[in-house]
């Protein structure tokens, strides 16, 4: 038989060569057969080839052997192979071909250097089709025997299938149909394409023609936006919209949405090798047409998912790879009673890339790549890594497949070459650069700060420096891998000229020039190295100004020469551009450019003014429109500004409101300047203006009055600090007030204020705060002017005095404002000023009030009298209440005390007799000595004091009921007995008391009479003169010192000198 018979129809097939040796291939047909076929496929068939292009150099016919069958169906034991789906039987048919005999010799000779072998058939009909008998289909391979022969490997095996393509296809999800091939022997490139059938695609059931639909590209219907004019291919949208074929992987994707189509899948496989210049060069290619259908699994199931994952990777040489390519699961759907577990088909090894399964459930899995690659593992096309998940359901299992790309780069690498030519210049080259595709060297040059200096990506470059100093030079070599390595060298340079610059501090400056201005250009930042340095200024037209990125790379022998001075002073009337070349005495020549772009702007001015007055009282205020009104020239980009301030709002395009300034301290208005200007690049047209904001009338009011609850009403007009002028009476309104306050504004006079008050209650104004207003209406532009005022009524502040209102005689002083507490917190001093009132009734009592009471000070003295005093306090300020503070002084009982024998005695004697004269029953002691152990109730009452000489104040106390007491003091004497008895024995009193002593000397000399009142006192030793004192009986005390001792010489002594 030369072909499969008619009966024998097929749905799809793939053919192969393969090299088994000394020029020998095995030839591979698989044929493909649904178990719906009516017959089965003969034991032999015919394989034709013929060399090149066409049958013009000759055919050969072989006969190919079935060597196997196999059901390509996957399912579970309880799954029957033809119940649901595509179930497909595989026949292979094998035979070879030995192409150094002379059959086909003669066929590869000259022009022929290519073979081809191909079976044709049938394709299995479908519906109504049938009884037409189907289409035919052909499958061929081809080897490139020319192609082959110029590659170091100059034969080639097929190849490998490491699992059978998807053929049941769910619908209304995502499906991807890998090829599962690679070729693990030569590890050529594959290259896949789609292409025509002589199938109808997609079968719909429906019509029965023929002839083959063109739509190779999209074997079934996919998923199409409605909205779409084209159904392009888009992998971004959900769902995924068109066919994606990848050519570098195989594999098919796409989002079904039909049900039981069937179709023919055609594809073509190329296979690429490198000949012995390096090019890609074509050595086979393969046909391989799949049979598949869509069905609806009506939520009984549904394919796996590849939750995560990148078809493509890739890695560099030297770098292990142990990373995560995809995570995938099943999701289970609404039909199913449980999960299905998953059986995940992946390649073992390719060429020492591993792939590890990973499951953490049964329904969820994780696929690993582990590679460590050398040098020998370099691929520029990616290694194919096909993998497989299916489902373990039944009736049919579903299935999900995908390619993984991984590509392998090595790492880039070179010899830079760095060497200073002089004058600024770096020379760079990389020999021997190497890396793979894309590799490329990128070069950078930093100063000694660490700024950029230069860049370059050419392998070879000559690059500009700054002047002397420190460079570092970094070269960084890379690939499409993204593979890198990087080199870097430093050095120093010293015979150069030091960067300058022309405006601002880059090689080439842009800077603008207005209208009839003249623009100085010179260089700066110019520090050269103790060198003479020449200038030289050229014109640049614009094709070079704007051709060159590094100015010092313009050639300047066809350049006009314009000036040699360092500055050059221009009037540009169009775009400029300038060119400055600096020479030091070494010859080194550094170059900046300058380029000028020239503005041209138009005039501008207002149509009036001053602009007409405004009053800052009457919103919205002036408003300005330059495009239409107010501007004899004007357009849209036409700004104001107002220069005193921010006075001016934009509302719109060419169109502002003028906002009052604050009241001014003096005067009745403000002038606002405006400058109105357009700005071209910097360029400015301007022309100015005012306008007048007036205040009138102008008049001030208190911000804020205090008054007191107990006024009748507040006379507005006192409110008014500054009165208005040539303006009409003012309006008076009430603001704001307490919630509850019946206020009222009414015309009255009250305290001689005639005019408009604030009235509450007849004789008092509410508590709380009023605000007030005031406006006025001048009679020039009616420009109405208004201030408020605040008005707080508040109570009478009062005050409590807090002090003792009793006092006895001896109490101390008493600071009368200490106690008086006011209740506004204020000190009482601050307030209030005192005044006697009167005392028992009498406000004019037989002695002087300011004894008894120091208004100015505000101290009260209780010992100056006795009785009702009562003191009047009055406020020195606004809203303070005045009153009296009522105290009562007590009376005391009178006490008198004596002493014997006398108020001096001497030692051994330390005793005296205390008496006390009074009528109160009880009095009370004080010796004096700081001890309250030295007191005593008792009287009279002898008192012993210490064995020593001293004085003492004693003092004795009268208690009456009330608690006050009267007081009397005597001073006693205890002296030592030692100096009386030196004093008599060295000391004489003569007969007129005189001292006559050399060793004594007089203090002081007293006489008593013998009622004990001094008579006669001296101290200058002279004794009692003559008819000083009357003759008689008196005692004397001498007082008298020396070194050591004082001593107190008493007696009785009789005057009988008259």
């Amino acid at each position: 038989m030369s072909v499969l018979s008619y009966a024998a129809n097929t749905w799809g097939g793939e053919m192969y060569a393969s090299h088994i040796g000394n020029n020998k291939y095995m030839i591979t047909y698989k044929a493909y057969q649904n178990c719906g076929s009516g017959s089965k496929l003969p034991d032999t068939t015919n394989i034709k080839c013929y060399a090149g292009t066409s049958y013009s150099c000759g055919t050969v016919s072989i006969k190919a052997s079935k060597i196997s069958v196999r059901d390509l169906t996957y399912k579970c034991s309880t799954g029957t192979s033809c119940k649901f789906g595509a179930p497909i039987s595989e026949v292979i048919y094998q035979c070879t071909a030995d192409l150094n005999s002379k059959v086909y010799t003669s066929l590869l000779s000259g022009s022929c250097q290519e073979i081809t072998f191909f079976a044709t058939g049938w394709f299995m009909p479908f519906g109504s089709c049938y009884s037409a008998g189907g289409t035919e289909s052909v499958v061929a391979t081809t080897l490139y025997i020319g192609n082959l022969n110029r590659c170091k490997s100059k034969t080639n095996i097929a190849p490998a299938l490491f699992f059978d393509p998807i053929r049941n296809i769910r619908i209304n999800q995502k499906i991807t149909i890998a090829q599962g091939l690679v070729d693990t022997s030569e590890y050529d490139w594959l290259h896949f394409q789609l292409s025509p059938s002589m199938y109808q695609v997609p079968f719909n059931n429906k019509t029965c023609s023929a002839t083959p639909n063109s739509n190779y590209l999209n074997p079934f219907t996919p998923y199409c936006n409605p909205a779409a004019i084209q159904c392009t291919p888009n992998k971004n949208t959900s769902p995924i919209q068109g066919t994606l074929f990848d050519t570098m992987s195989g594999d098919l994707s796409f989002y079904p949405t039909v049900a039981d189509e069937k179709s023919i899948i055609s594809y073509r496989i190329m296979e690429y090798r490198r000949d012995s210049t390096g090019k890609w060069t074509l050595i086979a290619k393969h046909t391989r047409e799949i049979g598949a259908i869509t069905f609806d699994a009506n939520g009984t199931n549904e394919a796996p998912s590849i939750l995560w994952g990148s078809g493509i990777s890739k890695t560099c040489v030297g770098t292990s790879v142990k990373s995560k390519i995809f995570d995938i699961t099943d999701f289970p759907v609404p039909g199913q009673s449980k999960v299905d577990s998953l059986l995940v088909i992946v390649p073992k090894n390719i060429k020492g890339g591993i792939l590890k399964v990973y499951s953490s459930s049964i329904n969820q899995s994780a696929i690993e790549l582990n590679w460590n690659p050398s040098l020998t593992d370099t691929a520029y096309i990616p290694y194919l890594f096909p993998i497989k998940i299916i489902d373990q359901h039944c009736d049919p299992p579903l299935e999900m497949s995908i390619t993984h790309l991984f590509t392998i780069y090595p790492k880039p690498d070179g010899e830079p070459l760095v060497s200073y030519l002089g004058c600024n210049k770096l020379a760079l080259q990389v020999k021997n650069l190497r890396g793979g595709p894309d590799v490329k060297c990128t070069w950078q040059v930093n100063d000694a700060n660490g700024k950029l200096v230069a860049t370059s990506k050419s392998v070879k470059d000559t690059l500009f420096l700054n002047g002397p100093g420190k460079y570092n030079v970094q070269a960084l070599f890379s690939n499409r891998g993204l593979c890198f390595k990087s080199w870097d060298t430093s050095f120093n340079i010293i015979d150069t000229l030091t960067s300058f610059h022309l405006g601002g501090k880059t090689l080439i400056t842009d800077t603008i020039n207005c209208p009839n201005a003249t623009y100085l250009a010179e260089p700066f930042d110019l520090v050269g190295k103790n060198a003479t340095l020449s200038y030289q200024w050229y014109a640049l037209d614009q094709t070079l100004a704007y051709g060159y990125k590094d100015p010092r790379k313009i050639p300047t022998n066809a350049l006009k020469k314009i000036a040699t001075s360092k500055n050059l002073s221009i009037l540009p009337r169009s775009d400029t551009a300038f060119l400055l070349s600096i020479t030091d005495n070494q010859g080194c020549i550094e170059s900046r450019e300058l380029r000028i772009i020239q503005i041209f702007s138009k005039a501008l001015s207002w149509k009036k003014k001053p602009l007409e007055p405004i009053c800052a009282s009457n919103p919205p205020f002036k408003l300005i429109d330059p495009l239409n009104k107010d501007m004899s020239t004007g357009d849209f980009f036409t700004n104001i500004r107002c220069l005193n301030g921010k006075y001016l709002d934009s509302i719109g395009p060419n169109y502002y409101k003028v906002k009052a300034p604050a009241k001014p301290n003096t005067g009745e208005k403000i002038s606002l300047f405006l400058v109105a200007s357009f700005d071209t690049l910097g360029c400015i047209s301007r022309d100015t203006n005012t306008i007048d904001v007036v205040y009138s009338p102008l008049f001030n009011l208190n911000k804020e009055i205090k008054i007191c609850t107990s006024d009748s009403g507040f006379c507005l007009s006192t409110a008014v600090t500054k009165p208005a002028t040539k303006a009409k009476p003012f309006e008076w309104s009430i603001i704001s007030k307490p919630s509850k306050s019946p206020a009222q504004l009414l015309s009255t006079t009250i305290n001689h204020c005639k005019g408009i008050h604030l009235i509450t209650h007849f004789d008092s104004i509410a508590l709380g705060k009023y605000v007030i207003s005031a406006c006025a209406i001048d009679s020039a532009l009616g420009c109405r002017s208004c201030d408020t005022t605040t008005i707080i009524s508040k109570s009478k502040w009062t005050f409590v005095y807090v002090g003792d209102s009793v006092l006895c005689p001896n109490d101390p002083p008493v600071q009368l404002h200490k106690f008086n507490k006011v209740t506004s917190g204020e000190s009482s001093d601050s307030i209030y000023s005192m005044t006697f009132y009167d005392i028992n009734g009498e406000s004019k009592p037989n002695f002087n009030p300011s004894q008894l009471v120091d208004t100015k000070n505000g101290i009260l003295f209780p010992r100056i009298a006795t009785g009702k005093l009562r003191i009047a306090f009055s406020p020195q300020k606004y809203c303070y209440a005045d009153g009296l503070v009522l105290l009562r002084i007590q009376d005391t009982l009178a006490i008198k005390s004596t002493v014997t024998p006398d108020s001096i005695i001497r030692l051994p004697k330390t005793s005296f007799t205390f008496t006390a004269n009074t009528i109160s029953s009880r009095v009370w002691w004080d010796f004096g000595s700081g001890l309250n152990a030295d007191t005593s109730t008792l009287n009279p009452i002898t008192w012993s004091f210490e064995n020593k000489p001293a004085s003492y104040r004693v003092k004795v106390r009268s208690f009456n009921t009330n608690t006050c007491y009267g007081e009397s003091q005597i001073k006693v004497f205890v002296l030592p007995v030692t100096a009386l008895q030196l004093f008599d024995l060295n000391a004489k009193i003569a007969n007129n008391l005189l001292l006559v002593s050399s060793y004594w000397t007089l203090e002081k000399l007293e006489v008593f009479d013998l009622k004990g009142k001094r008579v006669y006192f001296n101290t200058t030793n002279q004794g009692v003169p003559i008819n000083v004192i009357p003759y008689g009986v008196y005692i004397y005390r001498l007082h008298a010192q020396n070194a050591k001792n004082q001593v107190i010489k008493t007696g009785t002594w009789v005057n009988v000198l008259d």
